[in-house]
């Protein structure tokens, strides 16, 4: 206590906690491949000893002795008829955590417990189906410092998988017209992206892929848009069992809910449907639909900087115009012909000089048959005019 001039005091009390010694320190050994986000660098099939720190600063009791909590995670592939029983758990903790107790010596375990994902109690874990599972375990050094590990226990499986089956018909089911580029066809697209759910278990995937057709007068709908989906993909869950689809969501270029999608212009456009396995994981498949005025000729971007040719794309010759529609949509042969003509395009559409080509070998061809047809009619005056009457003698002209 201390005292001012005027009387004032003030008295400090210092409580002084002699601690045992540090909580041990503690260095996790992933197995191979159950990794949630492996760190840059490491190798995800041998990955390295790296040390774990606790999810926040350690209990001090009033003994002294120290408490700490660690959270981690863990994923592993489904195991048809599997189970993980307490045994098997204990020999997981024992090879995945390594301890550094100050001073030395051995750690004791104190306590191992398995439950759902709800913290109930379970008596083993069930490997056959996805799920989330938590392991415990409290082990103490011999200074009585505890460090208690709560273990995320992921068992995952693949989401559905999106595969073209080919170049298809971009007209949702009305038959105006083929495909151009896309993904390669019978080639699973490859996600985007994939999170797993730490509180299901479950596994989330996106897929993108990138079509070209041309323009026809019929608008296509969500519904007509499930049928080009389900036309064109093959959808597959990875563990067997059947995939529920969902509804097609359309939007513009701009990300605007449209009902349906206009295709009497050129334009982008965006459609969405989610396809969901027995077990919950889903894949959400993300199709940009792109019309373009005209026929296509030979590959075209899939919108991931590879050609359509490389990626499954098709040409003119293998899929036909994508703009004819086959039922008097004001296009008719000549101008399919036209169209198929290596062209440079233009604002105004194919190359004006390449048409002009054309119309030059025709009037050529034209004025070559007007003048053998003239002098086929001056050989047959000729002829008449030897034959007629009072004529003493007319000769054909030597050529």
């Amino acid at each position: 206590m201390v005292r001012d001039a005027a009387g004032n005091s003030t008295t400090v009390r210092l409580t002084y906690h002699l601690v045992a010694s540090h909580v041990p320190g503690v260095i996790v050994t992933p197995d191979p491949g159950t990794d949630l986000v492996p760190r840059p660098g490491d190798d995800p099939l041998n990955p390295k000893p790296r040390p774990i720190d606790p999810s926040y600063p350690p209990e001090v009791a009033p003994d002294g002795t120290q408490h700490a909590v660690i959270e981690d995670a863990m994923r592993v592939p489904v195991q048809q008829g599997k189970t993980l029983g307490l045994a098997d758990a204990r020999s997981l903790m024992l090879r995945r955590y390594t301890f550094t107790p100050e001073g030395g010596g051995a750690m004791a375990e104190l306590a191992l417990a398995l439950a759902d994902a709800k913290g109930s109690p379970v008596p083993a874990v069930d490997l056959s189906h996805p799920g989330s599972w938590l392991i415990t375990w409290k082990v103490a050094d011999q200074n009585g410092n505890t460090v208690t590990i709560r273990l995320r226990y992921l068992v995952t499986s693949d989401a559905p998988t999106v595969t073209p089956d080919g170049p298809g018909d971009g007209s949702g089911g009305d038959g105006s017209g083929g495909v151009i580029g896309g993904n390669p066809p019978e080639v699973p697209i490859t996600p985007t992206s994939t999170d797993f759910d730490p509180e299901t278990g479950l596994t989330h995937s996106v897929v993108e892929d990138h079509v070209i057709v041309g323009t026809t007068k019929t608008p296509l709908t969500a519904q007509a848009m499930a049928s080009f989906i389900d036309a064109r993909y093959r959808i597959a869950a990875a563990m067997g069992g059947n995939v529920t689809a969902g509804d097609v969501r359309l939007t513009d270029a701009y990300g605007a809910a449209v009902a349906s999608i206009d295709r009497s212009v050129p334009g982008t456009w965006h459609a969405e449907q989610v396809f969901t396995d027995e077990y919950g994981n889903t894949t959400t498949l993300r199709l940009t639909y792109e019309v373009r005025e005209g026929a296509v000729q030979g590959g075209i971007s899939d919108g991931n900087g590879s050609s359509g040719a490389d990626s499954g794309g098709v040409s003119v010759s293998e899929a036909g115009p994508v703009t004819g529609s086959g039922n008097g949509d004001g296009r008719n042969r000549w101008a399919s012909a036209i169209h198929q003509l290596p062209q440079t395009g233009g604002i105004l559409g194919p190359c004006p000089l390449h048409i002009m080509f054309v119309l030059i070998m025709v009037l050529a061809s034209a004025y070559t048959l007007m003048r053998l047809r003239q002098e086929s009619n001056k050989r047959e005056d000729r002829r008449g005019a030897c034959n007629a009457p009072g004529e003493e003698s007319c000769h054909e002209p030597v050529r």
